[in-house]
């Protein structure tokens, strides 16, 4: 998988790529770098925990969902990783997707 670079975006938009076209492109290829870079060949369960700033974005935890196939769950502030923090109630469900 090649890597995107500033230029790719520059020339993607003056090729006439609309903006929503090259934020979807980027937010698929943070998807499709962490299923084939970080996760490997390891199984995945039914539903996915998934953390961190990138999820303010709420477009990405809807793309992993798609790229995954999998129901993703995302915590109500996901920037912060300590699980101390989540106001988890019993029974709910936070996720996005």
């Amino acid at each position: 998988m090649r890597r995107l670079h500033h230029s790719d975006i520059k020339r993607a938009f003056h090729e006439g790529i609309s903006r929503e076209d090259v934020v979807a492109g980027l937010v698929y290829s943070i998807c499709m770098n962490y299923h084939k870079r970080v996760k490997g060949n390891r199984s995945v369960g039914k539903k996915v925990f998934l953390q961190g700033g990138v999820c303010y974005n709420r477009a990405v935890p809807l793309a992993m969902a798609a790229v995954t196939g999998r129901h993703i769950i995302v915590p109500p502030d996901p920037g912060l990783t300590a699980p101390s923090a989540w106001p988890w109630r019993s029974g709910a469900d936070s996720s996005l997707a």
